[in-house]
């Protein structure tokens, strides 16, 4: 009945949505690059003459969720290299991390928006034999289409946060159908298992695995660190501090925490990384309005280094935090928050502070602050405060690091986990 539903709505609205669609593309220049792909003409693997025998289709919303699956790709490609693996995303800034990282797969797309005719046409070009679902995006016309169609469907990593898990229940006709589309639901968490019960979904679906966060981070080799270091025009000896995956009103806490630090550190870098690169003018007006020195980091090779770098590069702030002397982890000081991964950092063996709101990374959060690997800070005061005592204090940035890296050693194995399960399916 849904899926009639879903069809019979799909229908209705996409006269009204497609030119809006089209001028919102072509006019604001946004969704330009895969306007093709999200009204189902999805490009065919460059492959189509190749043996392969199977094919799996990955959906990966943005750059945080490509993290979770590299590891598992190449794991997957390791052990069975005659699967066809193609990956969707959904933003620009996760197709360009996904061309960089996954250059080993077959086929790299953007996402089909959540309309029959457009799923139809991309499921007939891509013709999978299971869909992964990575983390969130719960799609309820395109699970119900592919259970209809007899397309198993997987869950990998997956998290519901708590509002939308409120939603959920307040629509348990949808949900409920919904979450029963998939033939597996891989949680990272308990947390995620209680949640999913609580909507009714049988106990028999859901697998908690962990997070596969854990399995792709290595410490990285002295020669990196050393590249890193002159790259950065850091003196080996100064003191960093690497601010990563900051949100809107965060940079200005950093910043004004930074500049009390300088009074006390004066060699002290800061290093910011905003989680998006379309907010970099945001950012480089917010330092401007501070008067304060700063240099883009794709400029530092022709310039003198500055005690603030913007970070305006992709896919590089897990290697730099292993040249911080202590880290503060973003999306985590101001509500609704929901935090970003604390493994990174903690991979390096590097302390990590984070806000209060950390919902999406919440059991990872409990896990380091349960054995003291991580410090929450609750505003600008505490952030400096807790900044100035790791500074100051080689010893206890020694004992958190340590105790980091440690949980990270423990915490790996969901990647392997995922692929038994692939392949139980697929072969």
């Amino acid at each position: 009945m849904y899926l009639f539903i879903y069809k019979v709505v799909s229908i209705m609205v996409l006269p009204l949505f497609l030119p809006s669609f089209v001028i919102y593309t072509f006019i604001f220049g946004k969704k330009t690059k895969g306007f093709l792909h999200h009204i189902g003409w999805t490009p065919f693997p460059n492959d189509r003459g190749s043996s392969f025998s199977k094919t799996v289709w990955f959906f990966a919303l943005s750059v945080g969720e490509i993290g979770s699956i590299v590891p598992l790709l190449k794991t997957l490609r390791e052990q069975q290299p005659d699967i066809r693996i193609n990956v969707s995303v959904t933003t620009e800034a996760g197709f360009e991390t996904a061309k960089r990282s996954l250059n080993f797969v077959e086929n790299i797309f953007f996402h089909p928006l959540d309309f029959w005719p457009f799923w139809e046409r991309a499921l007939r070009r891509i013709n999978p034999d299971l869909f992964i679902l990575t983390e969130t995006g719960f799609w309820p016309g395109q699970l119900l289409l592919m259970k209809k169609l007899k397309i198993p469907t997987f869950l990998f990593q997956g998290r519901i946060s708590e509002k939308s898990s409120q939603t959920y229940k307040k629509l348990p006709f949808i949900s409920k159908d919904m979450f029963n589309s998939f033939k597996i639901l891989c949680v990272q968490s308990k947390d995620g298992e209680l949640k999913l019960k609580s909507l009714g979904i049988s106990q028999e679906k859901i697998k908690v695995l962990g997070n596969s966060k854990f399995d792709g981070l290595e410490t990285v080799s002295d020669e990196r660190w050393e590249d890193l270091l002159s790259q950065f025009k850091i003196n080996p000896s100064a003191p960093v501090w690497v601010a990563g995956s900051t949100h809107e009103g965060e940079e200005a806490v950093i910043l004004d925490a930074f500049s009390q630090l300088q009074e006390k550190f004066p060699d002290l870098t800061l290093i910011l990384a905003p989680r998006r690169l379309e907010r970099l003018q945001e950012v480089i007006s917010e330092i401007e309005s501070k008067n304060l020195k700063f240099i883009q980091k794709s400029l530092l090779s022709q310039q003198d280094g500055q005690p603030i770098i913007l970070l305006d590069t992709m896919g590089e702030l897990a290697d730099i935090y292993s040249i911080a002397t202590v880290a503060f982890v973003g999306k985590s000081l101001f509500q609704p928050g929901g935090g970003h991964s604390l493994a990174e950092p903690a991979a390096q063996g590097v302390p990590a502070c984070h806000g209060p709101y950390m919902e999406y990374q919440r059991d990872m959060a409990e896990s380091f602050g349960k054995i003291g690997a991580s410090i929450e800070v609750q505003g600008l005061k505490d952030l400096e405060k807790t900044i100035e005592g790791l500074l100051q204090d080689p010893g206890r940035r020694k004992d958190l690091g340590e105790k980091a890296q440690s949980l990270v050693q423990e915490s790996r194995g969901a990647t392997q986990k995922m692929v038994e399960l692939i392949l139980e399916e697929i072969n």
